[in-house]
């Protein structure tokens, strides 16, 4: 999918930021989406998580989840939302895609993690091993709709490691690729080291793929 043809109306992308992305493969961009908008998503999930559909992980329904068994997230949900999609499409996040891309942004996937008590969250993973983008890469754009930081759960980065190659899971780490709360990678460098990153609600987090 393609972005909307809407005309940003924010000075977007600083120099820092971009600089930021280019030397560790992150940066946090604020105010994107207005706090009304977060407000709508927020309260959307809500109610989208109760329905009918079976629109989570494997096909299943968000009460068939056990959250400290497997990931809480609804795949691809501007699939089966206009407003969804509308909301994918943001001419604010597509404007600091193409900054950062240095081309327009093509639109692959949508998801929307839910953080329940007790849930273990995603492990180590680079978005590029699964998507497979060629020749370009892949970026990215993850919003928080509550503060994401250590106490209630953030993200974790391992800062320049979006200069080094694709690390595969070895041929006896195959079965931890989708495990939950493990590293999909068979052999992390020791060299490596995550480190977390809060992110203020309403505000959006880049992070290269590869």
């Amino acid at each position: 999918m393609t972005p909307s043809a809407t005309t940003p109306v924010l000075p977007l992308l600083g120099a820092s930021q971009k600089r930021q992305f280019e030397l560790q493969g992150y940066c946090i961009v604020p105010d994107l989406f207005s706090a009304p908008q977060i407000q709508e998503i927020e309260d959307f999930f809500e109610a989208y998580k109760i329905g009918d559909g079976r629109v989570f992980d494997g096909g299943s329904s968000f009460q068939e989840i056990d959250p400290t068994q497997r990931q809480v997230r609804a795949m691809n949900p501007h699939r089966h939302s206009q407003q969804v999609q509308e909301w994918f499409l943001n001419p604010n996040v597509a404007a600091v895609l193409e900054s950062l891309l240095e081309k327009p942004a093509l639109g692959a996937q949508t998801m929307y993690y839910f953080k329940p008590p007790g849930a273990k969250g995603q492990g180590m993973h680079q978005d590029n091993f699964y998507l497979v983008a060629q020749p370009a890469t892949c970026i990215a754009a993850w919003t928080a709709i509550d503060d994401a930081d250590l106490d209630n759960g953030c993200l974790y980065v391992v800062p320049g490691s979006h200069r080094g190659d694709i690390l595969c899971p070895s041929e006896k780490s195959k079965e931890r690729w989708l495990n939950y709360g493990d590293s999909h990678i068979g052999h992390f460098p020791r060299d490596q080291k995550p480190v977390p990153v809060s992110v203020p609600r309403g505000a959006t987090m880049f992070l290269a793929a590869t």
